[in-house]
């Protein structure tokens, strides 16, 4: 487990630097070092002006530039070049892990049986709540209490966050938008097979059959949803 642990961060550390150091060498930086890994250098070669570099402390990575820390003359240093030039350098390793993540969820959408959507296919328990609040099967639901859905887990997120289990939705009905008001959303008890009583969410919704299209649209949305959790959890 330690070793796993070990590599995937590696994997998310040298992806983070390598945005870093593209950017730096698109821009024409001097970059003196790109190293992954922090303390005595266990291994490094050196190609045109950069060394390159694995270091014993499996802790982290860098990538040193000419004038990132300190005033440089060289028309090449990071502190020469244009303040966009340098916004994109500074920002390009996390562009780069979202890339990461974007793919990673596409192997994982690609393994599904079939793609879920945001359209209502029927409720759970009877004399659904919901239902009466005036959702109907077939609704798109596009937003919930102003928030844009991406994903059917989206969906999910915001209900399972809301208080009182009231919420507002937009939905598209008919190629129209509808807004629905107090929308009921409490969980419903529903009994299994063994007869074990539990809690579900009062509707499911609709899967379609994967197409390249429809994967690669569902990663995009999926790495858009996991974006905003976890700003959301930052604040």
């Amino acid at each position: 487990t330690v070793l796993i642990t070990i590599l995937v961060f590696g994997v998310i550390i040298f992806i983070h630097e390598l945005g870093h150091f593209i950017a730096a060498k698109a821009s024409r930086i001097k970059v003196h070092e790109f190293a992954l890994g922090m303390g005595p250098t266990l291994f490094h070669f050196t190609k045109g002006e950069t060394k390159y570099a694995l270091r014993l402390f499996p802790i982290g990575g860098f990538v040193s530039m000419e004038g990132e820390d300190e005033e440089s003359e060289d028309e090449n240093a990071f502190g020469k070049k244009p303040v966009w030039k340098r916004m994109i350098v500074v920002v390009a390793g996390a562009c780069m892990n979202i890339l990461l993540g974007f793919l990673i969820l596409v192997c994982t959408t690609a393994g599904m049986e079939k793609i879920p959507t945001k359209v209502i296919e029927n409720f759970r328990g009877e004399s659904s709540a919901v239902e009466q609040s005036g959702l109907k099967p077939g609704d798109e639901i596009l937003k919930i209490n102003g928030r844009s859905m991406f994903i059917e887990q989206d969906i999910a997120f915001s209900i399972q966050q809301d208080t009182d289990k009231k919420v507002e939705m937009l939905v598209r009905r008919d190629g129209k938008k509808v807004t629905l008001n107090d929308v009921d959303v409490r969980m419903v008890k529903v009994k299994s097979k063994t007869g074990e009583e539990r809690e579900v969410f009062p509707f499911y919704v609709k899967s379609e059959s994967k197409t390249v299209r429809n994967v690669l649209e569902y990663a995009a949305k999926d790495t858009a949803y996991v974006a905003r959790v976890v700003w959301l959890s930052l604040l």
